[in-house]
């Protein structure tokens, strides 16, 4: 059954005031509930009961007793009450309160934690129905300069870094999109154990909500360049930026919405499709074939010449500039030839290059380059 018939079944006769008034009054405005209500025809007598109240947030009234909202899908009780809010009033005509509505109680549900908003008996009841499950926070890295790196554990067990870093009074969040990585690039930690398993886009919200609710700020952008690869797990990765980008939700902007890929063209592709302009950025640590086929063996099937005509293609569709991140390797991509090679790849395309110093992992062979030798060719 689709949302708009689920609030339609559900409204008739069934949603009101009287049973509202008790458990969801701090979620959905009580008058405009009730409004529904006599636009369906309802007495206004009888009340909400657990198996009506799961119909009406998973969106699948009279589906039966086993629908349930998993940990972390955007179909349980995190995403689907705000889609079926807005469901409503599009069916009710009464657009402009319902978005009201909706950006109220949306943000009390995401931005707060349902486990805080609703009484504990109610809590206990919504079980059968929901899991309430948010990370754990196993451990956190303070820098000098004000960067908090957590280290995050979800409910399996399985556990993400992401990072907090403050600047300005804004605030960035770098979050990772699978739990390990499986493209296996030489200079990375965390493809040393492989990929363990993809989030889920609720999963990689909670990481915004985690860092957002510890600074005590709200999140100005995200750039989707933690653990994993982005267009690996496209399909989640999508519903996570726009639920972070959707005004009625986080409300971040698009543009200051960021997902790096290793150079998975497919993705690019798809990526180059939709409406939202969010920023792209591809890893790309090598414009010699050799040179990154030996750093990024994950995607030695997409190579430069068909990487360079996707990144074409998507300026032309988009009118966007993506950005290349390099990652300055002592003695293996900073050298004059890689550097002729960088220019040539950028030469006459729209695009942003930022060289940074690689990252010094302890055992690795791959030193970084000096600092000043980054600094140099960044000017």
């Amino acid at each position: 059954m689709d949302q708009g018939n689920a609030i339609a079944g559900t409204v008739d006769g069934r949603l009101h005031k009287a049973a509202l008034a008790t458990n969801l009054d701090d979620m959905i405005d009580i008058d405009f509930i009730a409004r529904l209500d006599r636009n369906a025809g309802g007495n206004g007598n009888a009340r909400l009961g657990v198996q009506e109240l799961r119909d009406l947030l998973v969106g699948t009234a009279g589906a039966g007793k086993h629908a349930r909202g998993r940990v972390g899908d955007t179909q349980g009780l995190h995403g689907t009450l705000h889609g079926t809010i807005l469901t409503a009033g599009a069916v009710h005509g009464d657009k402009r309160h319902v978005k009201a509505t909706g950006r109220h109680g949306y943000h009390k549900i995401i931005g707060s934690g349902v486990e805080q908003l609703l009484p504990k008996a109610f809590r206990e009841q919504l079980k059968e129905a929901f899991a309430f499950d948010t990370p754990t926070e196993l451990t956190k890295q303070v820098s000098k300069d004000g960067s908090r790196k957590y280290l995050l554990e979800y409910h399996d067990g399985i556990s993400v870094e992401t990072v907090g870093m403050p600047r300005r009074n804004k605030l960035s969040i770098c979050v990772s999109t699978q739990a390990g990585c499986g493209m296996g690039c030489a200079f990375c930690a965390t493809g040393l154990n492989g990929l363990k398993r993809s989030l889920t886009a609720q999963e990689i919200v909670d990481q915004v909500l985690h860092v957002s609710n510890d600074f005590g700020e709200r999140a100005t952008s995200v750039v989707f360049m933690g653990q994993g690869e982005p267009f690996a797990n496209y399909d989640e990765v999508l519903k996570a930026l726009r639920i972070l980008n959707d005004p009625d939700g986080i409300g971040i902007g698009a543009r200051h919405l960021t997902v790096s890929t290793s150079g998975v063209i497919p993705g690019i592709r798809k990526f180059a499709d939709i409406p939202e302009q969010f920023t792209l950025a591809v890893s790309l640590h090598s414009a010699i074939q050799s040179t990154r086929n030996k750093l990024m063996p994950g995607v030695k099937k997409y190579t430069l010449l068909r990487l360079h005509e996707a990144l074409q293609l998507y300026t032309e569709k988009t009118g966007r500039r993506p950005t290349y991140e390099y990652a300055m390797i002592e003695g293996v991509n900073d050298t004059n030839p890689e550097m002729q090679a960088l220019c040539d790849f950028c030469e006459g395309t729209l695009c942003h290059v930022n060289l940074i110093q690689l990252n010094d992992i302890e055992g690795s062979p791959l030193k970084p380059s000096p600092i000043h030798k980054v600094e140099d060719l960044q000017r």
